[in-house]
């Protein structure tokens, strides 16, 4: 008698099952990210708060770029801003700005003849690819059903926050500030020619970016100390101090003569800018409370984050090939080169919430992949981050349209439209 065979069912399916499931799979993919999409035209902020408060699992982006987009069709620039200039510019066919980037996006327009509107929807793109880079490279080596810790929240949220898309568009030096941070995270991810590359792509969004370009040489040349870099950018941050204010003005200056060009006319803005602090500094009222009161609302939180910052450091003193140590060490830098240019860094506010940004990153990142010294920085930097962010979203609230945060439908509307400001006043 034959012995029974026993047929075994294979679990590993046809070739033509896997692909047909494969098959539908894509299809559905497919059909929910063009559903995504046309959702997204109907209602951009919507959904681009869709994106980000589902960003770690669902890395879908779609939302917030068309926001961007959107919100750079529907932006009103306010009278006095960096984007009032270039819409003017553009309107009269004519523009003075010398950054490679933004002059090629100004021919594209007036070429076009577009408008004002298709070159704050092009700025609106170039922030909304920085954004979603740098969340990108943030979440990187974590898993998306990581739990976080309150601070952590925090400052990942003050980070991502600082600014927001209508900031970045009434001013190309706050855009260009994306790309910095975006060039960071390459740094931090290893890739230092990539990371190098695009700090020269913040240059050309606007000069003043090129303080951030040589910090970050210095950081690539002062690697070889080991630990002994944080003594390097102490001493560097020493003798900036030491030096009078008034004597780099005077170097500069000179520079600027020597050279000539746009360039010269770029270096001659930036002394003038670290004048104008600098008589603000002294006391001179003429400068307009305006202007100090910008400059005095970024001290608190700068001082704030150095100060915990400082104290969280002071734990991976011994570890310079940690990321964290590396980037305590270009925020170091940043603030020497700062103090070398105008004797008060903190004092510019423009400038010197370059550091600001670093700072938050810093800390934010610290509390990603760390818990120590939770309350002892949220002690320190609630109160100073609060006053900060009041005063920068009363500042934004002037110039953005409530018509942004509506369907796209009222776009057609938007000039009519009440600025946030006014939106909040017709309450009281």
């Amino acid at each position: 008698m034959k012995p029974i065979r026993l047929i075994r069912h294979s679990s590993v399916q046809p070739v033509y099952v896997r692909d047909a499931t494969h098959r539908i799979i894509r299809n559905n993919k497919r059909r929910s990210f063009q559903q995504n999409i046309y959702a997204a035209l109907v209602w951009p902020f919507l959904f681009a708060a869709e994106d980000v408060f589902t960003f770690p699992k669902r890395r879908a982006f779609m939302g917030f770029v068309i926001f961007s987009a959107f919100a750079g069709l529907t932006l009103i620039p306010g009278s006095g801003s960096d984007a009032y200039t270039v819409a003017s510019q553009i309107y009269q066919g004519t523009f003075f700005i010398k950054e490679p980037i933004i002059v090629f996006l100004l021919n594209i327009v007036i070429f076009s003849g577009f408008g004002y509107h298709f070159y704050f929807m092009l700025l609106g793109l170039i922030y909304a690819m920085a954004v979603y880079w740098s969340a990108r490279l943030f979440f990187k080596d974590l898993s998306v059903n990581k739990t976080y810790s309150t601070a952590a929240l925090v400052f990942m949220l003050a980070f991502f926050l600082n600014y927001p898309v209508f900031d970045a568009l009434n001013a190309r030096y706050q855009l260009g500030i994306w790309v910095m941070l975006l060039s960071t995270f390459f740094m931090l991810d290893g890739r230092w020619q990539l990371s190098l590359s695009i700090a020269l792509l913040g240059i050309m969004i606007h000069f003043g970016h090129s303080l951030f370009s040589l910090a970050l040489v210095l950081l690539l040349l002062s690697r070889r100390f080991g630990r002994g870099q944080i003594i390097f950018a102490y001493v560097l941050l020493v003798i900036a101090f030491s030096l009078p204010s008034s004597l780099m003005l005077s170097f500069f200056d000179s520079i600027a003569q020597k050279l000539g060009g746009s360039f010269s006319e770029k270096v001659t803005d930036t002394v003038k800018l670290a004048e104008k602090n600098q008589l603000l500094l002294t006391g001179d009222s003429s400068m307009g409370a305006e202007i100090w009161f910008i400059v005095w609302y970024t001290i608190p939180i700068f001082y704030s984050l150095l100060l915990s910052g400082h104290l969280l450091w002071w734990k991976i003193r011994k570890n310079p090939t940690d990321p964290q140590f590396q980037l305590w060490i270009l925020i170091i830098l940043m603030w020497a080169l700062e103090f070398s240019m105008r004797g008060e860094p903190e004092a510019a506010g423009r400038v010197a919430r370059n550091n600001i940004a670093l700072l938050l990153m810093w800390h934010a990142r610290w509390f990603v992949y760390r818990k120590s010294g939770e309350f002892l920085a949220l002690l320190i930097n609630v109160a100073p981050m609060i006053f900060y962010f009041f005063v920068a979203f009363r500042r934004s609230a002037n110039d953005t349209k409530i018509g942004a945060f509506l369907p796209s439908f009222f776009s057609y509307f938007t000039s009519t439209m009440p600025t946030i400001e006014e939106f909040f006043k017709f309450f009281h």
